[in-house]
């Protein structure tokens, strides 16, 4: 047994993963101890198999409930299946073992993150500093939980200390970039999503940015140089270049499709589908998600509506995660509907995991590739039909929209090929 566990440590080591599978699968079912679960877990995470990861870490657990390394990878696993509510509670159990762990506590600052609450994900990172101030990545996360929460004077400064520990390090200099683009400072924005994009040219983000900054600052000299680039990014999938983006440079509907493609994918992959099969109720439950549920062009535009739905025929939900004004028109919005969420504290998973509970029949996404839009509530498959209309009407590129309301104006029927949803035309537009 000794020479095997040697034997599935060099492989791990060395980065053959598929013998260390093997060789961890012998290992832990003739001994399921609790290290080897773990490792044999990490082999398993590491070919981004999550989900049968958390299996190995949850037999260690069982095996050995204060196991600081399996509940952390734990949570890593959890985060990474789109589940941030159960990594915190994974990674709560592993600070309380052991608090003085920089990495943990800015683990948990990005589970916090994702769960949508960011004065709480602000505060670990914050801890995870004070034991390692020169932790780059706790460093940069306090100024992105800054950003999340509107500080941007604050973000800025916050983004500059971790510029001071590393200097070059392209997230931070990417997220001061963000903010400077929201301070309204639009040509130092551009210098830094440059310097980002230098800094590390694989950037997921900085590409887009450098991009949509010459946009807005209306530097077509600029724009003309980039279009090669942007359609050779698009192409190989490596970088993401935000659709909304290539709106602005391109009107390739195939380019356009894929670049739709290789956003989802990388920020909204598909999970596990909640809702698996048609429901049978008296009325057809709709649902309306959008982040435009206030004083918006949106809301003005679609306020009548969903007003005029017949009652006798629809059970109407408002998803709302946006902010909340106190305008008139959120007022008028919240008795539009009959039932009508505020759901900005919930995770994406949370959001799926509600409307599956109430057993929505129709999501309607109100936002596809605009600004706050959250496909990864509908990543999770909450409705047996899930719905792009009118908002964004592009391609979402993602497998889980079913179809795609236009009008034979907007997007005729030739167009297909280039759209991941079904075209179904309205009556009239």
């Amino acid at each position: 047994m000794d020479s095997l566990i040697r034997d599935a440590l060099a492989a791990q080591q060395r980065g053959d993963l598929g013998e260390a599978e093997r060789l961890y699968a012998q290992i832990v079912n003739r001994t399921p101890a609790p290290e080897a679960l773990v490792n044999y877990g990490n082999v398993l995470g590491r070919q981004g198999r999550a989900a049968e990861a958390i299996v190995q870490y949850d037999r260690a657990l069982a095996l050995a409930p204060s196991l600081l390394p399996a509940l952390f990878n734990r949570g890593n696993a959890l985060l990474e299946l789109g589940r941030p509510d159960e990594a915190v509670a994974s990674y709560d159990k592993a600070v309380a073992l052991n608090p003085s762990l920089a990495g943990l506590w800015n683990n948990r600052g990005t589970a916090l993150r994702s769960a949508r609450r960011p004065s709480e994900a602000l505060a670990s990172f914050e801890r995870a500093i004070a034991l390692d101030g020169r932790h780059t990545n706790a460093l940069t996360n306090r100024a992105i939980a800054l950003y999340d929460l509107k500080r941007f004077d604050d973000a800025r400064a916050a983004a500059d200390a971790a510029l001071a520990v590393t200097p070059g390090f392209a997230e931070a200099l990417y997220l001061k970039a963000n903010v400077l683009s929201e301070l309204g400072r639009l040509d130092e924005a551009l210098a830094f999503y440059e310097q980002a994009l230098a800094a590390r040219p694989d950037h997921p983000h900085a590409l887009n940015g450098v991009a949509r900054m010459a946009l807005t600052l209306c530097d077509w000299d600029r724009t003309a140089r980039l279009l090669p680039r942007l359609e050779s990014a698009v192409r190989d999938g490596r970088v993401i270049v935000q659709p909304f983006t290539l709106l602005g440079y391109s009107d390739d509907a195939a380019l356009q499709l894929r670049a739709a493609q290789n956003a989802i994918h990388r920020l909204a992959p598909a999970r596990a589908p909640l809702a698996t099969g048609k429901y049978k109720h008296d009325r057809i439950r709709l649902a309306y998600l959008s982040a435009d549920f206030h004083g918006h062009a949106t809301a003005i535009l679609m306020a009548e509506l969903f007003e005029r739905h017949d009652r006798s025929k629809f059970e109407v939900s408002a998803i709302a995660f946006g902010p909340d004004d106190g305008s008139p028109m959120r007022a008028r919005l919240k008795v539009a509907f009959d039932h009508f969420d505020d759901v900005r504290g919930l995770s994406d998973f949370e959001v799926a995991r509600m409307m599956r509970g109430r057993e929505i029949d129709i999501a309607v996404d109100l936002n596809g590739h605009t600004m706050d839009a959250r496909p990864g509530i509908f990543a999770h498959r909450p409705a047996p039909v899930q719905v792009n209309y009118l908002v964004y009407p592009g391609t979402t590129g993602a497998s889980y929209m079913d179809v795609i309301l236009a009008d034979r104006i907007v997007l005729p029927l030739d167009q297909q090929p280039y759209y991941s949803e079904k075209i179904v035309h309205l009556p009239d537009c």
